[in-house]
């Protein structure tokens, strides 16, 4: 029960910046919708953190899946949580800053993009502190460091973020190549 906490949190902030994609470039409404829907996912989040922190034994969820490696299986023990509680509190505080510090009626043109990459950003780093899976994990991983890019270049107007954005990217190009590495020399 408590693993499926954790996947509705994960979907949940995925999909945050979703509905803001069906308002007009300047509409607020839309900046407002991901922020609910941020804060929803985080309750869940950080509910099922809670009781996995309680609970006795470590948190086994097993999804089938037709990928080789077999199954989706997310694992949550006392170490994971450790790292699921800023995972799912600090984005939602970053969510809620974003609406002063960000709004979408001053950036028409990269807020709705901004907005959608933060909620990818968030759920993939769920998704790699709790996976059980090789391939589940460096998925959630590439995700991660995608999102992360475009979270980083929003502003890509000014020539110091492009550069920084893309020495990120290469940066994770080359954790990606060690990651496949490592998981190659596992198995």
């Amino acid at each position: 029960m408590i693993g499926w906490g954790f996947v509705a949190a994960i979907v949940t902030i995925a999909a945050s910046g979703v509905p803001g994609l069906f308002f007009d470039r300047r509409s607020g409404a839309g900046e407002r919708i991901a922020t609910r829907l941020m804060v929803v996912g985080s309750v869940l989040g950080l509910a099922a953190t809670a009781l996995a922190v309680a609970s006795d034994a470590p948190i086994v969820l097993r999804i089938p899946w037709s990928v080789p490696g077999g199954e989706i299986a997310l694992y949550a023990d006392g170490v994971a949580t450790v790292f699921l509680f800023p995972i799912f509190l600090v984005p939602v505080l970053g969510s809620i800053y974003g609406l002063e510090y960000w709004p979408q009626s001053r950036n028409p043109d990269n807020g709705r993009k901004l907005r959608l990459f933060y909620g990818l950003m968030t759920a993939a780093l769920g998704v790699v502190v709790l996976a059980r899976n090789a391939i589940f994990f460096l998925g959630g991983y590439e995700i991660m460091t995608l999102s992360a890019f475009v979270v980083v270049t929003t502003d890509d107007t000014k020539a110091d973020v492009r550069t920084s954005g893309f020495l990120y990217l290469a940066s994770t190009r080359v954790g990606t190549l060690c990651l496949f590495a490592m998981f190659a020399l596992l198995h």
